[in-house]
């Protein structure tokens, strides 16, 4: 299903600008004029969601050709939920956030399900039915896009009816020099985030490891994830 959100009433000329690139930020002038496109993941945004998950926590752990079987999977797999943005209609992407089911799959069907699995490790040991949520944004994509994108994740994410027991998100701590955050003030965590939406899942979270090199994994369980969806999105109201 399409869902479109407009973060301005003014007309948008998004499509006429230069495309935008995986490896620099979103330009700060005219963000409150471009139309952000809220859609299901396809296979034709794989390469972006790569890219994506090239600057991602996984990428530090798991190697190249997994996290690439990884992005195929949460592109193309109907047993994947997701939900890609994007501006102007094209194949590029700013963000995304998608989930995998990993009891669904055997151990060796998926590269990037095993992948997974290894990083996980002792953190969703405990966990019959483990959910592997992953997400990365530009540097500075607006909050509310942000929030968006994770409350039409959540509804998908409730349809899909995962039976999930444990919600494990991959996050990387904050630089002290350099974290993000709205304007509202951040409390303390647990795990400082380099996001404020991380921060919200560190301080939800019922457990985290720690993989070294800035990566940690939270586990959540789907109401606390829920909660924590909901603090992202009064948090970036705020901003």
């Amino acid at each position: 299903m399409s869902r479109r959100a407009r973060e301005s009433e003014s007309e948008s000329e998004a499509e006429a600008e230069a495309p935008l690139r995986l490896d620099e930020p979103l330009a700060e002038e005219g963000l409150q004029d471009i139309d952000f496109d809220f859609d299901d993941p396809q296979e034709r945004h794989a390469p972006s969601i790569l890219g994506l998950l090239r600057k991602h926590p996984l990428a530090d752990v798991a190697p190249r050709p997994a996290l690439a079987a990884l992005a195929d999977l949460l592109a193309g797999d109907p047993r994947s939920v997701g939900t890609v943005v994007g501006s102007g209609g094209g194949d590029d992407l700013i963000g995304f956030v998608a989930a995998v089911d990993l009891a669904a799959y055997d151990a060796g069907a998926h590269a990037g399900v095993d992948a997974a699995r290894a990083c996980l490790g002792a953190l969703a040991a405990g966990a019959a039915r483990p959910v592997l949520v992953t997400h990365a944004f530009f540097v500075n994509t607006p909050p509310k896009v942000v929030a968006a994108a994770f409350q039409c994740f959540a509804a998908d994410l409730d349809a899909a009816a995962f039976e999930a027991d444990a919600l494990v998100v991959p996050v990387r701590a904050a630089d002290e020099d350099r974290a993000e955050a709205p304007r509202a003030k951040k409390a303390r965590v647990a795990v400082s985030c380099a996001s404020f939406h991380d921060d919200e899942f560190a301080r939800a979270s019922r457990d985290a490891l720690d993989l070294g090199g800035g990566a940690t994994l939270l586990a959540l369980d789907p109401g606390q994830f829920a909660a924590a969806v909901a603090r992202v999105g009064a948090l970036a109201e705020e901003t």
